[in-house]
C-alpha cells in the first residue's frame, strides 16, 4: 500500500488519509475509494470494474456542477445503480445498509447544504486536478492560462474576501459587462463583503466566456494591483490582461465585420447601427475608434470621412435582426384600413373556418349580405355581433369560441388602424402626474392626450413611438432630452409608446415590453459615456427611474421617464454631451422646448451665437429660481421686479422702448379709479406712442399728458372708419374709442358700442398692424381696475393679445385679479405660458409709472438759444413753442448746442457721455452735435477753411445780387461730406460768447410742402424784421426735391425778403458715384476718398491719443481706421475679410444684403424688420443644416427665451456690430446700413471670394429674400422691395463737359454687365428679368426692356414692355419706351450706309409709324395725369416723324428734297408722275405724311404743344437751367424744312405763336430777323383788303397781329417806341376778330390761345377807346363770353383736368394795360421788368426784385400803367369792375385776382389789369385811398355812390356794398339794350351768335386758380403781384374831372 501511495500522484491531503494506520472507509472520499478499488483491488468482474467507473464519473458530474444544484433525478439514479451493484458483492447486510441511507437522502431531496466557501473549494479541486493532470504545453496554452487563474482565484479567495468597496467594484464590473445587473441583485443578497466576493467568485468561474475572466482581472487591477498579481500568478501591471482583451477584441470585431458586411458601391450603413449590432454580438462596449480602424482595414474601397455618419459602399449580407424584432403573428401584416368588402368578408370566413370548416361560408356570406365593412365591425357592439349572426349559424351555437374570435378581431383592426394614423372612436386620457409612480394607473389604447402647458415648473411633454423599440433608442432619445430640459431649465417628460400628433397632442399606442433594468442599464451606461465628469452626479440627481404603464387589453406598454432639472442642480453655463452614443460623436448642446415635435439644431461652443443663447438660458435659471422660490412661499424683491419689468417691456438690449419697437398705449377706463390717478405719471411714454386707444371717455388725461401744448392728433372711434384720416397724420394719434365728454360724445355700454364704435376700433387696429411690421410693435395694456367681459376693451384686448398682435403686448396692472377674467379667456386660445409672460404685475401705479418712465425718453423741456437780427438779443424758444411751431421738417440748431443738456449731467455722466458719442462717430455710426461740443473729436479738413470763406464771403456780401446763394459740396459716399456739412453748420451758428456773429442754421430733414412755412416760422421766430440770412444743410436729398426746395425758397425770399440783402444760404451735400476716381477729380471740387497733409497727421496725433485711453479699443473704430489710412482699398479689404471671419453664417446672409444695397443705394437703409424672419426666430436655428445635432427647440420657445421680446438687431454678434450701423428711414422706425459705401463694396468682394461666387449669384440671394416681401402689405417690406427695386432702376448722374447727364442705366446693371462672365449680356437680363418676376414692379420691366433695346433684342423688349403695361396700362412712360422699342428699331435699319430701295423703305416707314402710334396712346395717357403731363410722348412724335422724314434723301425713289416737300405739301399736279408713286403703292401709310392728314395736324399739334407749354406756362421748377427752347427752336426749325408754306422763297424757322415770334425778333443771326420781316409783309400784303374774304389765311394774322403788338407794347427805354393812330387801332380790332372768328370757323383741335390774348388786350372798353370807334369794340356780354371761352380752352390746350393741374400749369402774363392813346395802351411788362433792372444796377451789378421793392409802386412803373377801380367780392378772389360804352352803356366785369385778397374784402379797390394766357387777370390790388390816377373817374349818379367810400366806419361799408350791387342791377338791366344797339355793329365784324356759341362750353371756375402762393417767374407782374400791403389810412380828397 505505502509503495503505491508513493508511485501515485496524489494530493497532499490523500497521501495523509492513506498513510493514516486506522483508517477507514469512512475517511475514503468517492474520488480515493474509487482509484483504490480500480488501481490496488483491480476486479476481474466486469460489471464491478463498470460500476465502480461510472459512480467515479457521476461523482465528477454532480461535484463539479458550478451552482452545486442537481438538475433532475438521473445523476441520483445512475450514481445509486452503481453503489448497488458494488455492495452486492461484500455483503446482503451492507447493501440493505447503504439502501436505507440512500433512501433518507432521497426523502431529502437534497444532498447536501453547501456554503459558497465550500462550492468554491470543491471547483479548486477540480481545477487543481485539471492543472495536475495537464501536460507542459496544455498549460503553457490559454486554456491553461485560465484554469491556473480559476485556481488561483479559489486559493485566494480569503484575500479577496477582505476587499473594502465590494458595491463599488460590482458596479465597475457590471459597466464592463463581466457580470449583470441581476447576478448583482444575487450578490447584494449575502450578508457580508465575503459573502459577496465567493458569490462573485463563482459566478466568474462558471461564466463560459474566455474573456469575462481577463475583463475581472483588468477591473481587479483598477482597484487593487497586488490582488489581480496574485490571480494572474504574475508581476506584469496586467499587461498580458490587456494584450490578450484587445487581441480577442480584434478578432471579434474582424469576425462580425466579415460575416455580416459586403461590398456594395453606392450602399451605406449608419455607422451608430453597425455600432450598436457590434455590442450587442459582443455583449460589452467598444470604442468606435477601434470599429473605424478594423472596418477600413477590411473594407479598403469604402470611405469615412470625419463628419460622416455612415459607412459608404457596404451593406449587410443580411438584414440583422434585433431580439425585439420577431416575426410579428396575427393580423399585423393585413391592412384593414384599403380592405373592400368582398375581401374582408373572404378573410372573415376563413378566419372562422379555422375553427370549424362549416363557419367559412356562413360568415362569408353572413358579411357580404349584411354589407359590414371592416370599420363597421370594429364598431359594433357584443350585443350586434350575437343578433347578427346568430340568424346566420342555424342550428350552429354561437358559443364562447366565436364570441371570442369575433372580438379579437375587432381589437385587431383598431390596432391597426392606430398603426394608419386613423383616428377612431377615442377619449382623452389623463397622463400620469408628473414626478409620481404609476401605481395601478392603466392606459386606453387609442386614447388621445394633451398636455398642460405653464411655466418652467410645468413639464414639458415629448412623445416618441417606434414600431421596433430597442434599448439602445429609447437610451438615446433620454440622452437629448435630459439634456435638453437641464440647458432649458425646465421639468419634462418624456413618453415612449404615445404617438405624436397635432396641436401637441399625442395618441397611445404602445411598445413591446422589455426588461425595464436593462433599458435603466443601459441609459446609465450611456449618460457616462456620453456626459463629462463633472456633470454626471447632477444628471443623476435629476432623472428619475422608468415607469412602465400598462395599457388596456394590450401585450404594449408605455415607458415613461422624468426629468427634474432643480435649481439646486444646475449649472449657469449650458451641459453639453458627446453625442450619439453610438457611433462617431460630436460635441453638442440641446435645449429643450414646449412643442412636441422639436426641431434639431446645433450651436458650436467657439460661435459668438452660443454665448448669446448661453446668456438667455442663465436669465432663465434665475427665472425658475424665483418660481421656486414662489412655489416655497418666497416673495420676490422690489429690484428683481423692476429688472423683469423693464427687460419685458425694452427688450433686453435697448435702454428705451423706441430704441426697436413703436409703441402703442391702450390706456383702460380711469373714471372709477380716483385713487391712483396721482400715482400715473408717466408723460413721456405717452408722448412716445405712436396711437393712443384710450378706452376713457374723460380728455383730463391727455391733457394731463399734453400740459400747455398740442401734440396729439385726436381722432374718435367714430373718425377711424377712414383710415385715410389715420394714415396721414405724422403727429401721434389719441383715439378715444368709447366717447369723449369733450366733445359730448358719452360712454357706451357694451351693446351699443359694438353696434356704434367698434367697427372704427377695428379699423384703426388694422391701419396700426398694416403700418407696424409684426413683431416691431410694443402694445402697452394699462388696466387700472377689474376688467369683465362686460366692457368693450375686454373684447379688443382679446382681439389683440390672441390674434393681431400676438407675442407683441404687455399688460401692466397694479393686482392680477384686475385682467384674470381676460387672462382665463385669451389662455384657452394661446395657451397658458404664453398668455402669462403678457402680464406683468407691480406693486402700485407708482411703482409701475416709475418704471414706464425710466424705458422712454424723457420729453425734453430745454430752451433753444438763438441770434437776432439785433445783436444784442439772444431769442429764447421754449419747448412750448419748438412743439407750437411744428418743426417736422426741419432740425434747428441752437447757438448754444448741446450746453443745456451737458450742465444737468454729473462729471461721471458727462465723460461717459463723450466717451459713447465719440466711439458711435469714429465707429460710423453718424455724427452728432455732441461730437463738435467735445473739443477734438472732429478733424478738420483741408478744404473746410475754403468753404468757411466762400460762404462767408457769400454772408457778408451786401451787393444783394442773390436772393438765395447756394454753396454745394460734392463727395464721395463715405467720404465726410455730412460731416464737413455739419461742422460748418456748428461754426456758423454756436455763439461762442458772440452772439452776434452767429447765424440762424437748420437741417433739412424731410423735403414736403410743409417745409418752406416751417422753414419761414424758424427764421421769423421773435425777429420779424430785417431778419439775418438763415442757412440751411440740405444733406443728401433728391435732385427732385433740392429743386422744389429751392423753388419754394426763392417764392419766400421774394415775398418776405428785404431789398438788395441776402435771405438765405444752402448749403447742398450732393454724393457723387465712386466710380469718379480719385485721379479724375482735383479735392477743390470733390472731397474724395483720400487724405493728404495736415489730415493724416491729425488722425495719427489721435490715433496715439485713443490707444492711451483706458477701455477703448481702437481697432473696432471702423470709420477712423478706415479713414486713417486714407481710405486705401487694400486696408479695406483686409480688415474686412478679418471681421468676416467673427461674424456667424447667417449673419453673413443679412450683410449680403445690406452690402449690396450699400454699394449701389449708400441713402437707403433697410428696415430691421425685414431680416425678422430670418433671424429673430432662427438666430440659432439655420446652423443645424451643416451638422446633425445641436440645441433643439422651436420658434414659440425661442421667443419665450428671450421672454417673447428681443428683436434680432439686439443680439448682434461684435463683428456684425462693427460693420453696421442704424439711419433713420421715412417710417420713423430705424434701418441698418454698412456704414461705408467702400466697406460695403469690400464686403461684397470678400463674400464673392470666399464663396468664389460672381455677383448675379449675390443678387439673387438678396432677390430671394425680396421674394419673401413682396407680398407684404406693411410698409417695411414694401420700402425694402422698393430699395432693391431702384438698384435696376436708378441712373447716376455724371458730369460730362461741364454738363450733367445720366448714366444710360443703374450702376448695378453696368456692373453686371462689366463681370467677365462668359454672357455678361445674359447675366443682366436674366437679373433683371427674376426682378420683374417677383416684384411686378412696371418700372423695373421697363429697365429690362432699355436694356434689351441698348442690345437690339427688339423682340424680347417688346416682350417686357408689354408685360409692364399689363401691370400700369395707363402708364404714358411705358407707352413712351414702347414707342422707342419701333423708334431704335428704324435707326437700327437705318444704320445701313447702302441705298435704301422701297422695301426695306417701306419697312423703315412701318417701324416709325408703329413708334408714332405708341407715342400717341401715351400722350392719350399723360393727359389723364392728375399731376404734371409728361411731354416726352410729344417731344418724341414730332422727333421720330421728323428723323424719318431727314432719312428720305436715302431713299432710292428721292432724287431732290424739293421732290419731298412739293409731296408733302401736295404741290404735284399728277401724283401718278410723282417719284414717291411707287414707294406709296407698297406703302399707303405714305399718304399720311402729306400736309392736311390726321397725322401732319397731330404732328403740328404736338410741337405746337410742346412751344406752348413754354412759353404760356409758369415754369414750377424755373430755377434749374433750360435749354428747352433753344432745342424747340431748333425742332421747329427742322419741322418747317419740310412743312413750312414758303419754303421755295425764303426760309422762316419760327412758329406763328407771341413768343416765337419775340424770339424772331430778338434773333442775334440777321436772317432770322430778315426772315421776319418779310414773313411780316406777305402778311400784311395778303390781309390787305381781304379781311372779309374767306381766303385769309389764319397764319398771317397771327404773324401780322402779333408783330403789331410786340412792336407797339415796347416801353423800354432803349427802344423806339412806334405809335400807333387810329386808323391802325382799328385794323388791329378788325384782325383780332376775324382771327377769333376764323379759328372757331375752321375748328382747330387746337386752338391758338394767341388769338384771345390779342382779342382781350385790344377788346378792352378803355375810356379813350370807346370814344374812337364804339362800333368795332364788341359788347361787355360778348367780351365775358370770349373770355369764359378763353379760361376753357387754356385748360383744354394744357390737358388741365384738376385743381393740382391748375395750381402747376399756373399761366404767364406779358402784358398789362397802360397809359396812352388806343392801340398804345398795352404794356409790355418784361421792358419795364428790364427797365428796373437797368435802374437798380449798382457798380454795374443788378439784384432780382423782391415785394418789398414795391416794383408797382415805381415812379416810372406807375407812369406807365393804367390803373382800374372796382370792388373785391366776399372771397378776395374776384374784383367787380364797372366800364363805360358809348352811349351811356355800362358793364360789370368779374376779374380774377392773380393772388387771393381776402384782406380787401368787400372794399373799393384799384388795381392793374394783366392779360395772362388764360385771362384779364387783377395785379397789384390797392385800396382805393393809396391808389394813383384811375381810368373812367365816375361822373353818373351810380358812380357817385362810389365817392361816398371815404366816410369812415359802418356807413362807408353800407354804402360801399350798396353801390356795388346797383352797378351790378344796372348792368344786369342795359345788357339786353346794349346787345341789341350793337348787334349791328358787332356783326359787321363777328357774329356774336358764334360767340356765344363757342361760350356754350363750360365756363371756367369764378374763383383764382389757387390761393397758393405759386413760384416765381421772370415777368416782373408775376414777381410783384399781390394783395395790398403797407396800406396808409388818409383822408381822401374828392377829385373831379
Amino acid at each position: 500500500m505505502l509503495i503505491w501511495v508513493k508511485t501515485a500522484k496524489l494530493f497532499k491531503e490523500q497521501e495523509a488519509v492513506l498513510s493514516n494506520p486506522n483508517v477507514t472507509y469512512d475517511m475514503l472520499d468517492i474520488t480515493l475509494a474509487t482509484r483504490l478499488i480500480i488501481e490496488k483491488c483491480r476486479p476481474q468482474d466486469a460489471s464491478i470494474l463498470k460500476a465502480v467507473k461510472d459512480l467515479r464519473k457521476s461523482r465528477n458530474n454532480i461535484v463539479h456542477t458550478t451552482d452545486a444544484k442537481i438538475q433532475g433525478t438521473a445523476q441520483f439514479n445512475e450514481a445509486c445503480n452503481a453503489i448497488f451493484t458494488i455492495a452486492a458483492v461484500l455483503s446482503a447486510k451492507m447493501k440493505q445498509t447503504i439502501k436505507c441511507k440512500i433512501s433518507a437522502i432521497q426523502n431529502k431531496e437534497i444532498v447536501k447544504t453547501c456554503t459558497n466557501m465550500e462550492k468554491i473549494m470543491l471547483n479548486g479541486e477540480y481545477f487543481m486536478i485539471k492543472l495536475v493532470e495537464s501536460s507542459d504545453v496544455e498549460s503553457e496554452s490559454q486554456d491553461g492560462r485560465l484554469t491556473l487563474m480559476k485556481f488561483n482565484m479559489t486559493k485566494w479567495i480569503r484575500q479577496l474576501s477582505r476587499m473594502p468597496n465590494v458595491n463599488t467594484f460590482l458596479k465597475r464590473l457590471k459597466d464592463a459587462n463581466v457580470i449583470t445587473e441581476a447576478h448583482i441583485s444575487d450578490i447584494e443578497h449575502e450578508y457580508s463583503y465575503g459573502s459577496q466576493m465567493e458569490k462573485l467568485i463563482l459566478i466568474v468561474q462558471q461564466s463560459v466566456e474566455s474573456t469575462t475572466l481577463y475583463r475581472f482581472c483588468k477591473e481587479l487591477r483598477s482597484m487593487h494591483a497586488q490582488l489581480a498579481d496574485l490571480i494572474e500568478n504574475k508581476n506584469t501591471d496586467g499587461k498580458e490582461t490587456d494584450e490578450y482583451l484587445r487581441q480577442v477584441e480584434q478578432e471579434f470585431v474582424l469576425n462580425f465585420l466579415r460575416d455580416k458586411l459586403i461590398e456594395c458601391p453606392n450602399c451605406h450603413i449608419s455607422c451608430e447601427e453597425i455600432h450598436i449590432a457590434l455590442e450587442d454580438e459582443l455583449r460589452g462596449y467598444l470604442e468606435f475608434a477601434v470599429l473605424k480602424t478594423h472596418f477600413l482595414q477590411i473594407f479598403s474601397k469604402s470611405t469615412f470621412v470625419e463628419g460622416d455618419t455612415s459607412f459608404r459602399d457596404v451593406t449587410w449580407k443580411s438584414s440583422p435582426l434585433s431580439k425585439q424584432q420577431s416575426h410579428k403573428e396575427g393580423n399585423e401584416t393585413v391592412n384593414f384600413v384599403t380592405m373592400k368588402l368582398d375581401e374582408f368578408a373572404s378573410f372573415v370566413g376563413n378566419m372562422m373556418g379555422a375553427i370549424k370548416p362549416e363557419l367559412r361560408d356562413i360568415f362569408q356570406t353572413a358579411i357580404c349580405d349584411e354589407a359590414i365593412t371592416a370599420n363597421t365591425f370594429e364598431e359594433m357592439e357584443s350585443s350586434e355581433l350575437k343578433e347578427v349572426f346568430t340568424g346566420y349559424l342555424g342550428s350552429i351555437k354561437y358559443g364562447k369560441g366565436i364570441d371570442h374570435s369575433l372580438k379579437k378581431l375587432q381589437k385587431d383592426i383598431k390596432e391597426n388602424k392606430l398603426r394608419a394614423g386613423i383616428k377612431t372612436n377615442t377619449r382623452l386620457q389623463q397622463l400620469r402626474e408628473f414626478d409620481r409612480p404609476s401605481y395601478t394607473l392603466v392606459y386606453s389604447k387609442g386614447a388621445i392626450v394633451k398636455p398642460q402647458t405653464g411655466n418652467l415648473l410645468v413639464p414639458v411633454h415629448e412623445f416618441r413611438s417606434l414600431n421596433v423599440p430597442s434599448k439602445h433608442w429609447i437610451a438615446k432619445e433620454t440622452l437629448r432630452f435630459l439634456a435638453a430640459c437641464m440647458n432649458a431649465r425646465k421639468n419634462g417628460t418624456l413618453h415612449f409608446g404615445i404617438r405624436p400628433g397635432g396641436d401637441r397632442c399625442g395618441t397611445i399606442v404602445g411598445i413591446d415590453i422589455m426588461n425595464a433594468k436593462e433599458v435603466d442599464e443601459e441609459i446609465s451606461k450611456c449618460m457616462k459615456l456620453c456626459f463629462y465628469g463633472e456633470h454626471l452626479p447632477f444628471l443623476m440627481s435629476c432623472i428619475r427611474p422608468i415607469q412602465v404603464i400598462a395599457i388596456e387589453d394590450s401585450e404594449n406598454v408605455v415607458y415613461e421617464i422624468d426629468v427634474v432639472p432643480s435649481s439646486l442642480y444646475a449649472f449657469e453655463e449650458m451641459i453639453p454631451l458627446r453625442y450619439p452614443p453610438k457611433g462617431p460623436q460630436n460635441e453638442v448642446t440641446f435645449v429643450y422646448d414646449q412643442n412636441s415635435l422639436c426641431e434639431i439644431v446645433s450651436i458650436g461652443r467657439d460661435t459668438c451665437m452660443f454665448t448669446d443663447v448661453e446668456n438667455v438660458y442663465k436669465m432663465r435659471l434665475q427665472e425658475r429660481i424665483i418660481i421656486e422660490s414662489k412655489v416655497n412661499g418666497f416673495l420676490i424683491e422690489t429690484s428683481e421686479l423692476r429688472t423683469t419689468l423693464m427687460s419685458n417691456l425694452t427688450g433686453k438690449g435697448s435702454k428705451y422702448v423706441t430704441d426697436e419697437y413703436i409703441p402703442i398705449i391702450v390706456s383702460g377706463n380711469m373714471s372709477d379709479q380716483v385713487e391712483i390717478w396721482n400715482d400715473i405719471s408717466m408723460a413721456s411714454a405717452f408722448s412716445s406712442a405712436k396711437f393712443v386707444l384710450d378706452f376713457d371717455a374723460s380728455p383730463d388725461l391727455r391733457k394731463d399728458v399734453e400740459t400747455d401744448r398740442s401734440v396729439f392728433t385726436v381722432k374718435t372711434a367714430e373718425n377711424c372708419l377712414d383710415k385715410v384720416q389715420i394714415e396721414n397724420t405724422s403727429n401721434p394719434v389719441w383715439v378715444y374709442c368709447n366717447g369723449n365728454t369733450e366733445i359730448s360724445q358719452p360712454r357706451m355700454k357694451l351693446k351699443s358700442w359694438t353696434k356704434s364704435r367698434l367697427a372704427g376700433v377695428k379699423s384703426c387696429l388694422d391701419t396700426i398692424r398694416m403700418f407696424i411690421p409684426k413683431g416691431r410693435a410694443r402694445i402697452l395694456f394699462l388696466l387700472y381696475g377689474e376688467l369683465t367681459d362686460q366692457e368693450p376693451l375686454f373684447y379688443i384686448a382679446r382681439e389683440m393679445l390672441a390674434s393681431t398682435f400676438q407675442d407683441e403686448c404687455i399688460i401692466l396692472t397694479q393686482h392680477a385679479d384686475n385682467c384674470k377674467e381676460l387672462r382665463n379667456d385669451v389662455a384657452r386660445q394661446v395657451g397658458d405660458n404664453e398668455i402669462d409672460r403678457c402680464i406683468l404685475v407691480g406693486h402700485d401705479w407708482k411703482f409701475l409709472s416709475d418704471v414706464v418712465r425710466s424705458v422712454f425718453r424723457p420729453t425734453s423741456n430745454v430752451v433753444c438759444k438763438l441770434p437776432s437780427s439785433s445783436t444784442a438779443v439772444v431769442v429764447e424758444m421754449t419747448s412750448k413753442e419748438r412743439t407750437d411751431l411744428k418743426l417736422t421738417d426741419i432740425d434747428i440748431v441752437s447757438g448754444e448746442e448741446c450746453e443745456i443738456e451737458a450742465e444737468r449731467m454729473s462729471d461721471k455722466e458727462l465723460q461717459e457721455n463723450e466717451q459713447e458719442h465719440q466711439k458711435r462717430f469714429y465707429k460710423g455710426s453718424g455724427t452728432s452735435w455732441w461730437n463738435f461740443y467735445y473739443n477734438n473729436q472732429v478733424g478738420e479738413r483741408n478744404c473746410y477753411r475754403r468753404h468757411l470763406e466762400d460762404i462767408n464771403k457769400a454772408l457778408r456780401c451786401n451787393k444783394g445780387e442773390q436772393l438765395l446763394e447756394t454753396h454745394e459740396i460734392k463727395h464721395h459716399p463715405g467720404a465726410g461730406g455730412s460731416t464737413l456739412g455739419m461742422h460748418l453748420i456748428w461754426h456758423f451758428s454756436q455763439f461762442k460768447r458772440s452772439p452776434q456773429k452767429a447765424f440762424r442754421c437748420c437741417v433739412v430733414k424731410h423735403i414736403s410742402d410743409k417745409t418752406i412755412e416751417q422753414i419761414e416760422r424758424f427764421r421769423n421766430f421773435k425777429d420779424v424784421e430785417d431778419a439775418k440770412p438763415i442757412i440751411l444743410l440740405v444733406d443728401n436729398k433728391s435732385e427732385d426735391s433740392v429743386i422744389f426746395l429751392k423753388s419754394k425758397l426763392h417764392e419766400l425770399a421774394y415775398k418776405t425778403g428785404t431789398p438788395g440783402k441776402l435771405f438765405g444760404l444752402i448749403i447742398l451735400i450732393g454724393r457723387c458715384p465712386i466710380s469718379k476716381g480719385k485721379s479724375q477729380l482735383a479735392d477743390d471740387y470733390i472731397l474724395t476718398h483720400s487724405l493728404k497733409g495736415k489730415e493724416m497727421l491729425w488722425f495719427d496725433k489721435k490715433y496715439n491719443e485713443l490707444e492711451d485711453k483706458s477701455g477703448i479699443d481702437v481697432k473696432t473704430l471702423i470709420a477712423f481706421n478706415v479713414m486713417r489710412n486714407s481710405f486705401d482699398e487694400k486696408y479695406i479689404m483686409e480688415l474686412t475679410a478679418n471681421i468676416l471671419k467673427d461674424v456667424t453664417d447667417l449673419e453673413k446672409e443679412v450683410l449680403t444684403t445690406l452690402a449690396l444695397v450699400s454699394s449701389y443705394e449708400n441713402d437707403h437703409p433697410i428696415p430691421q424688420s425685414v431680416f425678422d424672419n430670418m433671424m429673430n426666430e432662427q438666430q440659432d436655428i439655420d446652423n443645424l443644416i451643416k451638422l446633425p445635432f445641436g440645441i433643439a427647440h422651436t420658434r414659440r420657445e425661442l421667443e419665450s427665451l428671450s421672454l417673447h421680446i428681443t428683436v434680432w438687431n439686439m443680439k448682434v454678434s461684435p463683428a456684425m456690430d462693427l460693420l453696421i450701423t442704424k439711419r433713420e428711414t421715412d417710417q420713423n422706425i430705424g434701418g441698418i446700413s454698412i456704414i461705408s459705401q467702400p466697406l460695403a463694396r469690400a464686403i461684397i468682394s470678400s463674400i464673392m471670394l470666399q464663396q468664389n461666387k460672381p455677383l448675379e449669384y449675390i443678387v439673387n440671394f438678396v432677390l430671394d429674400l425680396v421674394a419673401q416681401h413682396a407680398h407684404e402689405a406693411n410698409p417695411m417690406s414694401k420700402l425694402f422691395v422698393k430699395i432693391v427695386c431702384s438698384l435696376f432702376k436708378t441712373r447716376q448722374v455724371e458730369e460730362i463737359d461741364n454738363r450733367e447727364t445720366r448714366l444710360k442705366f443703374s450702376d448695378l446693371v453696368l456692373d453686371l454687365e462689366k463681370k467677365e462672365t462668359e454672357h455678361p449680356r445674359q447675366t443682366v437680363l436674366e437679373t433683371m428679368s427674376r426682378c420683374f418676376d417677383i416684384t411686378k414692379d412696371a418700372m423695373v420691366g421697363q429697365q429690362l426692356a432699355r436694356y434689351n433695346i441698348f442690345i437690339k433684342e427688339f423682340k424680347e423688349a417688346e416682350n417686357a414692355i408689354q408685360r409692364s403695361l399689363a401691370i400700369k396700362p395707363d402708364n404714358s412712360y411705358l407707352l413712351d419706351t414702347y414707342g422707342q422699342i419701333f423708334k431704335a428699331h428704324m435707326e437700327n435699319v437705318l444704320e445701313t450706309r447702302e441705298p435704301i430701295d422701297n422695301e426695306k423703305a417701306t419697312h423703315i416707314i412701318e417701324l416709325a409709324f408703329s413708334a408714332i402710334e405708341k407715342f400717341k396712346d401715351g400722350q392719350k395717357a399723360a393727359i389723364k395725369m392728375e399731376g404734371d403731363t409728361n411731354m416726352s410722348c410729344f417731344h418724341m412724335e414730332v422727333k421720330t416723324a421728323i428723323t424719318l422724314l431727314e432719312q428720305f434723301h436715302r431713299f432710292e425713289c428721292c432724287k431732290e428734297r424739293v421732290q419731298l416737300c412739293n409731296y408733302l405739301q401736295q404741290k404735284e399736279d399728277n401724283i401718278n408722275e410723282s417719284p414717291f408713286f411707287e414707294l406709296l403703292q407698297m406703302c399707303q401709310k405714305l399718304e399720311h405724311v402729306r400736309c392736311g392728314s390726321a397725322w401732319q395736324q397731330h404732328l403740328e399739334q404736338s410741337l405746337r404743344s410742346l412751344e406752348e407749354k413754354n412759353y404760356q406756362i409758369k415754369r414750377f421748377l424755373y430755377t434749374v437751367p433750360h435749354d428747352d427752347e433753344t432745342l424747340l427752336l431748333k425742332l421747329r426749325e427742322r419741322y418747317e424744312r419740310f412743312y413750312g408754306g414758303q419754303v421755295d422763297k425764303y426760309q422762316f424757322t419760327f412758329g406763328l405763336g407771341l413768343k416765337p415770334l419775340m424770339n424772331a425778333m430778338q434773333a442775334k443771326e440777321h436772317k432770322h430777323r430778315e426772315a421776319l420781316e418779310k414773313r411780316v409783309n406777305e402778311a400784311k400784303h395778303n390781309l390787305s383788303g381781304n379781311v372779309l374774304k374767306q381766303t385769309t389765311d389764319i397764319r398771317d394774322l397771327l404773324v401780322y397781329v402779333g408783330h403789331s403788338i410786340i412792336t407797339l407794347c415796347n416801353r423800354s427805354s432803349k427802344s423806339k417806341r412806334s405809335t400807333c393812330d387810329t386808323r391802325e387801332y382799328i385794323t388791329l380790332l378788325n384782325y383780332s376778330t376775324k382771327l377769333l372768328t376764323l379759328q372757331r370757323e375752321k375748328q382747330l383741335p387746337r386752338k391758338y390761345l394767341e388769338a384771345y390774348l390779342y382779342f382781350a388786350m385790344l377788346h378792352w372798353p378803355l375810356l379813350r377807346r370807346t370814344q374812337i370807334d364804339s362800333e368795332c369794340l364788341v359788347s361787355g356780354s360778348v367780351y365775358e363770353e370770349v373770355m369764359k371761352e378763353w379760361d376753357t380752352e387754356y385748360d383744354k390746350n394744357h390737358f388741365i383736368h384738376t385743381t393740382e393741374q391748375s395750381r402747376l400749369k399756373k399761366p404767364k402774363n406779358y402784358y398789362a394795360l397802360g397809359k396812352g392813346p388806343a392801340g398804345n395802351d398795352i404794356v409790355d411788362l418784361e421792358s419795364i421788368r428790364k427797365e428796373w433792372m437797368d435802374r437798380k444796377k449798382t457798380n454795374g451789378r443788378t439784384r432780382p426784385p423782391v415785394f418789398k421793392d414795391y416794383f408797382w409802386r415805381e415812379s416810372f412803373v406807375e407812369d406807365e400803367l393804367q390803373r382800374l377801380d372796382g370792388i373785391v367780392d366776399g372771397n378776395g378772389h374776384l374784383i367787380s369792375h364797372t366800364a363805360d360804352y358809348s352811349n351811356n352803356r355800362q358793364h360789370t366785369f368779374k376779374i380774377k385776382t392773380y393772388y387771393p385778397c381776402d384782406g380787401l374784402s368787400n372794399r373799393p379797390v384799384t388795381f392793374v389789369l394783366g392779360f395772362t394766357w388764360k385771362g384779364p387777370t387783377a395785379f397789384d390790388v390797392r385800396e382805393t385811398e393809396s391808389s394813383p390816377h384811375i381810368d373812367n373817374i365816375p361822373t353818373s349818379d351810380s358812380r357817385s355812390g362810389v365817392a361816398e367810400f371815404d366816410t369812415a366806419g359802418k356807413y362807408s361799408h353800407d354804402v360801399c356794398i350798396s353801390a356795388s350791387k346797383k352797378q351790378e342791377r344796372v348792368a344786369i338791366q342795359g345788357s339786353e339794350v346794349i346787345h341789341n344797339r350793337s348787334q349791328r355793329s358787332t356783326n359787321a365784324i363777328i357774329s356774336h351768335a358764334e360767340l356765344t356759341a363757342s361760350a356754350a362750353a363750360p365756363s371756367a371756375q369764378e374763383l383764382t386758380i389757387s390761393g397758393r402762393t405759386e413760384t416765381v417767374s421772370n415777368s416782373a407782374n408775376e414777381q410783384n403781384a399781390s394783395g395790398s400791403v403797407n396800406r396808409k389810412k388818409k383822408k381822401r380828397k374828392k377829385n373831379k374831372k
